[in-house]
Order: structure tokens, then sequence, then C-alpha cells
């Protein structure tokens, strides 16, 4: 669909869940023009495998997607999704410390 009020909102680990062999920037290179959202989100890049750590513990380089949409004049919106590892049980305190240790990383990468 061609329109210009359809478009893409990224999720930056979902790519590695759903797919084999990929990088975050290349993929996200075939698709730039169309995107208008972005859950920022890290992942160990193995398929099929709930491992979505704080921002900065994956394999996700942050820095390369904020200067692939910065450069492309896109500035937000951004949408920090921190939804765990399986099998464990986040308490309140732990999930607001991987939100801490998110921000943290994205400030370095330029966000």
């Amino acid at each position: 669909m061609n329109h210009p009020d359809v478009r893409i909102n990224f999720d930056t680990a979902n790519i590695y869940y759903y797919n084999e062999g990929v990088d975050v920037a290349e993929e996200m290179k075939k698709i730039l023009e169309y995107i208008e959202g972005v859950h920022l989100k890290d992942s160990n890049g193995k398929p099929r495998t709930w491992h979505f750590p704080a921002l900065g513990e994956g394999i996700v380089n942050f820095p390369i997607v904020r200067e692939l949409l910065n450069n492309r004049g896109f500035f937000g919106p951004f949408t920090i999704e921190i939804e765990g590892i399986e099998g464990e049980n986040l308490t309140l305190k732990q999930t607001l410390e991987r939100m801490e240790k998110s921000v943290k990383h994205l400030k370095k990468c330029g966000f």
C-alpha cells in the first residue's frame, strides 16, 4: 500500500526475534523512509528466543539506529521496551533498574 498515512513502527529487537542472519541497520535501511515510530528494545540476536534485556546488554547497535533515523530527519517518537528474559519474573524494582540502565545507554548513544 503506497499511502502517506500508512507507515511502519520499527522494532529493533523483533527484527532478530523473527529472522535469522539479519542486521538491524541493514534491515532498517530497506524501509527507512517509511518508519514513523520506533520500539527501542535489545536482544541476544537468537531467533524465537525471548531474551530482551536492558538496552545495551544485547546486540542491537543503538548508535547506528539513531544515526540512520536522525540523518533521515526522524527524531521520534521512540518507545523503550523492557520485556525481560524468558523464565524470569521481574519485580517493579528490577524493571525500574533496567529502565534506568536503558536510558543511560541511550544517552551515551546520542539519543
